[in-house]
């Protein structure tokens, strides 16, 4: 039902569509076309856009649970224990390349951006199982 799913959906969609296609263009471009000589890495970035696909997906999760209204805070604390407790485990792991796994970092922005794509899609999946599943009362 999109009139009563588009309320609950996250206001940060659209901002990350236009962040999205503006990465795409720093890949398109090589990362080169900044004013100081040094383009953005293109790799940090998707990274980044990944986790931020990813931090989308467990807001997307909370909100279309049983309690909608009390979502942003369950999202909220998701959200921290993955950063915290992920960084933390992934400095354990490895000090720099580990804790890519979990945070993007520049230290292994490939390594952030393939964690984060497949964070990413296991967060959407079970969205979407949650999004579909039928209502229980």
């Amino acid at each position: 039902d999109l009139a009563r799913a588009l309320p609950l959906a996250p206001a940060a969609i659209a901002p990350f569509l236009l962040a999205l296609v503006l990465v795409g263009a720093a890949f398109a471009t090589g990362g080169t076309g900044s004013a100081f000589g040094q383009g953005p890495d293109p790799a940090q970035a998707a990274a980044l856009m990944a986790f931020v696909l990813r931090d989308l997906a467990v807001i997307t999760l909370f909100r279309f649970g049983p309690r909608p209204q009390r979502g942003d805070l369950g999202a909220v604390v998701a959200l921290a224990l993955l950063y915290a407790v992920g960084g933390i485990v992934g400095s354990v792991i490895s000090p720099g390349t580990g804790q890519a796994l979990f945070v993007p970092l520049s230290i292994s922005p490939w390594a952030s951006l393939a964690s984060g794509l497949a964070q990413a899609a296991i967060a959407w999946a079970l969205a979407w199982r949650r999004i579909k599943a039928p209502e229980v009362r």
